[in-house]
């Protein structure tokens, strides 16, 4: 799977790619699989011993996806004051303390504020009726909620290996 993700990097020669983290944000298998071809198809890509087809390519920076769940207590209350249900966030928020070592926005390289793009993010999720029913609670965040939830996109910088306390504030160099 690496080499045909290899081949489309070199195809396309992207000035960066973005991938799951190695923990697959929450655990998920299929996301924990993404990092790991991603991760290889990143050495194969710009590698011209590889056996892949196409000219070497190697993207400028790669990035993984970082969890970050410092301020999942405001949404919480934010929630609570719009009257809704927050007891699957906050068994999903427990569980995640649980399993995924926490990630502090000062941990990150890139924090990009993606706060005008939460409508679109939310019919993206949409489309994958086999992943995201129609009903799921994260369809039926109020707007201000879901911009407060996911208005920042945080990324860990994996390649070039940033400096201790370099941060980018643009993911394209």
């Amino acid at each position: 799977a690496g080499g045909k993700v290899a081949r489309l990097i070199r195809e396309l020669r992207p000035r960066v790619v973005v991938t799951e983290n190695d923990n697959g944000t929450y655990g998920h298998p299929d996301h924990v699989m993404c990092h790991r071809v991603t991760m290889r198809a990143w050495d194969l890509a710009g590698d011209p011993a590889a056996p892949v087809d196409g000219a070497p390519w190697q993207p400028a920076r790669l990035y993984a996806m970082a969890a970050v769940t410092e301020g999942w207590d405001e949404i919480v209350q934010r929630m609570r004051a719009e009257g809704l249900d927050t007891a699957w966030l906050e068994a999903m928020i427990e569980r995640r303390r649980e399993h995924v070592p926490p990630v502090s926005p000062a941990d990150v390289t890139a924090a990009i504020d993606v706060s005008d793009y939460a409508e679109t993010q939310r019919r993206a999720l949409l489309c994958h009726r086999t992943q995201i029913a129609p009903d799921n609670f994260l369809m039926g965040l109020p707007p201000n909620v879901r911009r407060l939830a996911f208005g920042v996109a945080y990324l860990m910088r994996l390649r070039p290996t940033p400096a201790p306390g370099e941060r980018d504030a643009d993911l394209i160099p």
